[in-house]
């Protein structure tokens, strides 16, 4: 029974995923895809020692962005794992030449292998593998999953201590001749799982995290990063836009009469990096996108009134928003369920 929950789940988001790309007008070729689930089941053993590394962390999971320094705990971490992936030949002793190749951060000088806190596997269930146009960059996004062992080899019995965590991986790579898999990883964040709710969210709503907008000629409030004020937001038309004193990120929001779909065409026609997040909400539409050197989140909500557009570009070397993007969603979506 819960096997077969499972892959009706699964299959539902697929499905899903599929449906959002179709709409996309972007297409992706069988051979594309082909090679995408080629490369990441060549990345995977990496991936998820990562990622099972990272959550060891005791006081909250570790994330990084490229040129950081790898924590004492997470080297450690890294290095107790280690004898559950024999095929990345990880050394047992002077591991940090091995840690250097494979992950572009600095290492500490001293690394005492951790043993892991849980028998339990940690494990990930790819959603998307992204190559740049050059195919020297990756983006990963998996679901997460906790299991007595690996999803290929569990047993009836072992589907009842299966859970799926509600967050979902999103790694960076860049092609490296000195990694072991020809890749190095560059950066790794958790964003909400939009699906899965059976375990507590690794990335907690912090109400101090967030300010509230209120939004007048929209006749809604929207909830943003701490860093945007009501003071600052400037109005013209029908947009509200507000950037930080040190341009390191930018807030625009935006009203129209357009359907969901147009709007993310619209979108989309003017992006050259889009990566479309699935969202149970028929009104509903978002996307991941880069712009030179930022990062951006874009959704749009519709009522039978108008057409919400939110955008939100920041810089990643400031700022960490990937996570801001479901308490952003409901506040807005909270409002038009509160006006019929």
């Amino acid at each position: 029974m819960l096997r077969k929950m499972l892959l009706c789940t699964l299959c539902f988001l697929l499905f899903f995923t599929c449906a959002s790309a179709e709409d996309s007008a972007i297409p992706v070729s069988d051979v594309d895809l082909l090679h995408q689930e080629q490369l990441y089941s060549q990345l995977e053993p990496l991936l998820t020692l990562t990622v099972a590394a990272s959550l060891q962390s005791p006081e909250e999971a570790f994330t990084f962005a490229e040129g950081d320094r790898m924590t004492e705990d997470f080297a450690a971490s890294l290095a107790g794992y280690a004898t559950r992936f024999p095929m990345l030949s990880i050394p047992t002793e002077d591991i940090q030449p091995w840690l250097s190749d494979n992950f572009a951060l600095s290492v500490p000088d001293t690394i005492l292998p951790e043993s892991p806190t849980t028998d339990m596997y940690t494990g990930l269930m790819l959603i998307e593998c992204s190559p740049s146009p050059d195919g020297t960059q990756l983006a990963v996004t998996a679901e997460i999953y906790q299991a007595p062992r690996p999803y290929h080899e569990l047993t009836d019995e072992d589907w009842y201590s299966f859970s799926w965590l509600d967050s979902m991986a999103v790694i960076t790579l860049t092609k490296s001749e000195h990694a072991a898999l020809g890749w190095s990883i560059t950066s790794l964040a958790y964003i909400p799982s939009y699906f899965a709710s059976d375990t507590d969210l690794l990335v907690e709503e912090d109400d101090e995290a967030f300010s509230i907008l209120y939004l007048e000629p929209i006749g809604c409030s929207l909830a943003v990063p701490v860093e945007f004020t009501q003071e600052a937001l400037q109005t013209a038309d029908e947009t509200m836009s507000e950037s930080l004193t040190d341009d390191s990120a930018f807030l625009t929001v935006q009203t129209s009469h357009f359907s969901a779909d147009t709007a993310l065409q619209t979108f989309i026609a003017g992006q050259t990096d889009v990566t479309l997040l699935s969202y149970e909400n028929p009104d509903v539409r978002c996307a991941r996108f880069a712009q030179d050197t930022k990062e951006g989140l874009w959704f749009c909500v519709t009522d039978r009134h108008q057409t919400i557009t939110v955008t939100l570009l920041w810089d990643p070397l400031k700022h960490e928003y990937l996570g801001f993007l479901d308490r952003m969603l409901n506040s807005i979506l909270m409002d038009a369920d509160s006006q019929g």
